[in-house]
Parts: C-alpha cells; structure tokens; sequence
C-alpha cells in the first residue's frame, strides 16, 4: 500500500512538473517583450513602483531626527522697565527685556519611541510596492495572452489561405477538364458556369482572409509598437504545455495566478492598515534638543549670548473624536471584503481552470476525429476525380467532393486554432512566465 502511495506521489509530482513545460518559439517571445516595453500601460505601472519605492523611503525617515536652523528678529515695544535708585539723587533704568530681540537656533527632534507608529506605516509602504509589482505582472500576463492570441489568429487566417488556395487549384483543375470535356460534347455548358461561380466565390472567400488578416496584423503592429515584424514565417499552432491533471494545475495556479496574488496581497496591506490605524491613537515618546545664540539674558540684557536646551517629551492623544476607531473599523472591513474577494478569485479560478482543461481535452480529441475525416475526404475527392474523368458522375458530385474536403479541412485547423487557444488560456490562469 505504500509502494502505491508513493508511485501515485510521483506520478503526480510529474504532471505537476509537466504542467509548467511550455513551449513556444522565439518570434512570439520577441513580440512579448517588444509589447512590454512599448505598451504605455506597462510604463505606467514601472513608474508606480518608482513612486511607491519612494514613498516608501520617506516613511523610512520617520526613523530620523528632524533637525531645523531658525534666525529671528523681533522689535518689542514697550518693554517692562524699572528705575533703581544708584545714588543720590541718581536712578538707573533696568530693562527685563530689549526692544530689538535676536534669536538664532540649530534644534532637533528624534522620535525615542512610537509604539510601532512607524514600523507600521513602513510595512504598509513595502505593501504598495508589492502591489505595484503584482499588477505589473498581472498585467504582462494579460498582454502576452492577448500578443498570442493574435499572433495565432494571423496564423488561423494564413493556414485557413492555403486551404482555400488549395481549393481554387483543384477547382482551376475541374475547370480545365470541365472546358475540355464541353469543347467535346462530353459536358453541358452549366457545368462550365458552375465551377466558374464557385472558383469566383472561392476567390471571395480568398479576399475576405486577406482582409482579416491585414486587420490582424495592424493590431499585433499596434499591440508591440512596430510598423514592421522580423519574424520566420511561423505557420504552426507551437504553443505547446505539458499533460496536466485539474487538481495540481488549481493548485498551482492558487499561488502563481496574478489575480490571487494580487487579492493576498491587498489581505496583508489591509492588515497593516489596521496597525497603522491602532498606532496613530498611541502616545509618542521624543528627544528635543536645540542650541544656538540670542540676546535678553541678564544682567546685559542687550548682548548675545550662547545657549541651548535639551529635554523629552510624550504626547498622549486624548481625544480625537473616534476618528482612529472609525480609520481601524475601516481597515477592518476592507481586510474582510479582501478575503471574501479571495474566496471568491478562488472559485472562479477553479472553474476557469476546469473549463481550460475540458477544452484543451476536447479539442484535442475533435483534432484526432478530424485528422481521419481529412484523409477519407482527400481520398474521396481522388475517386470522385477519376470517375469524373471516366464520366461515371456529373459534376455536381466532383463539387461535393471537393467542398467536403474543404470543410474537414478547415475544421481540423479550427479545433487546431481553438486547441492552441486553450493552451494560452490554461497558461495565463496559472501565472506561467513562458516570455522569458
């Protein structure tokens, strides 16, 4: 039983492992990271955690004492004054202070202890960040699924060209037999205007391609912020990811996926927010300290003089109206809301997940059927050829031939198409770095 325990352990420890095994080539990774240095959101994001790194390290300084130069002048009038008699018949006037007061000071305040006022409202900074860098990450990961949903699209649309392409030649072929066989007498004349109407709608067909391919293209030049793109001419859906089983793909999509991150994150900043809030109604316990030079010293009030002071203080806030107790309830509330929200992301996380992983399986498997359609539809079309040649159908039934060839092929690359997007999907919801 054991054994079995411990086989099962691998063997899903290895679709854990497979599920990270992506696969892609170097023309979309290039697209990718063109697309993230060019797209303005990205920048504005980076810039964000510019921001927030310096705001963070202003709150840092509240670890620093604040030291401030003061110069004053001050005229006073009238000033306390008193005659002492200095003889006979003599007074002498002694001034408590001078009309013309002179101060100059180097003074200094360093916080001794807050109570974890600034400890709290650091770690609520160093929140900021982590968020800033999160959303870019968020943000990398919904662009690069949208730079390779369209990267494909342009492939669909190309491989879905020489689909038709291959039906106007086998269709230029019938045409060519089809004259031949009316200049003989062996064919009516609606034969030949028949395969002309279809090779006209082909050609339409052709030209609607075209169109969304052009269409394609200029958002994947506006998507990376090129006007033109090197890349090796890619015809094949590549995007490739290794098996994977529902349970280790939710399981590590609950610690990679942008979106989870993002809400356990803001979780750890509402905490935070909560101690800052509690601190804020704590006293504060602070050195003062100032030296420097002013006049109004006795005896010689008017000289000036050197001096300095040096002392604590705490400040005890008493009354603010409940504001910190309705902040904390606040931060309180929001920290709630967030884990609802994780609960949530969670959920949703699972059935995306299950949904991918369905359509990957499906399409899959409508690939496999599809495969074997494209080979009796090719083989058919070679007998249909053949009894044409020989007269032994009308042309209606080559046509029938040819149009079924032409659906199977065009569902296989569909199923091919919806596979490979699938992929992308599954990849973006496990927070999967295949860009780099």
């Amino acid at each position: 039983m054991k054994t079995i325990k411990i086989i099962i352990a691998f063997l899903l420890m290895g679709s854990f492992v497979n599920a990270q095994t992506i696969s892609i080539n170097n023309d979309l990774k290039t697209l990718i990271n063109q697309s993230f240095g060019y797209f303005p959101k990205m920048k504005e994001l980076q810039q964000q955690v510019q921001t927030n790194t310096y705001r963070e390290e202003g709150t840092k300084s509240g670890y620093l004492p604040t030291i401030s130069a003061n110069a004053g002048y001050m005229y006073v009038a009238p000033v306390s004054q008193v005659l002492f008699p200095a003889g006979p018949g003599q007074f002498t006037t002694l001034y408590f202070q001078p009309n013309n007061n002179f101060t100059s000071a180097l003074t200094l305040n360093q916080t001794l202890y807050d109570f974890g006022k600034v400890k709290a409202n650091v770690e609520k900074a160093k929140d900021d960040i982590k968020i800033s860098k999160a959303n870019i990450d968020a943000n990398k990961a919904l662009l690069a699924a949208q730079v390779a949903n369209i990267y494909y699209s342009t492939i669909y649309i190309k491989k879905a060209m020489d689909v038709q392409d291959s039906l106007l030649v086998t269709l230029q072929e019938s045409k060519k037999l089809i004259d031949s066989r009316v200049k003989n007498g062996d064919a009516i004349e609606l034969d030949a205007l028949t395969v002309k109407n279809n090779i006209d709608n082909a050609n339409n067909r052709k030209a609607d391609l075209q169109n969304m391919l052009d269409k394609q293209t200029n958002l994947l030049y506006y998507t990376v912020g090129q006007t033109k793109i090197n890349t090796t001419s890619q015809t094949n859906f590549d995007f490739n990811v290794g098996s994977t089983l529902a349970d280790s793909v939710t399981a590590t999509a609950q610690k990679t996926n942008p979106d989870v991150i993002l809400t356990k994150l803001r979780i750890d900043q509402a905490k935070h927010d909560i101690n800052v809030n509690k601190a804020a109604a704590l006293p504060v316990l602070s050195l003062n300290g100032a030296i420097g030079y002013k006049n109004g010293y006795q005896p010689d009030i008017f000289q000036v003089r050197f001096n300095y002071l040096v002392g604590v203080n705490l400040s005890v806030p008493l009354y603010q109206g409940g504001r910190y107790l309705k902040q904390t309830k606040v931060a309180e509330s929001t920290l709630l809301q967030n884990q609802f929200s994780l609960e949530s992301t969670n959920n949703t996380l699972r059935r995306d997940i299950a949904q991918a992983l369905d359509d990957i399986k499906l399409n899959e498997e409508k690939v496999k059927n599809t495969t074997g359609m494209v080979q009796q539809a090719e083989l058919a079309l070679k007998i249909a050829k053949s009894r044409y040649k020989n007269g032994t159908i009308i042309y209606v039934e080559l046509f029938t031939a040819q149009n079924n060839l032409q659906s199977a092929q065009l569902s296989k690359l569909q199923y091919e198409y919806q596979l490979c997007l699938a992929k992308i999907e599954l990849t973006r919801l496990t927070g999967a770095t295949y860009w780099m």
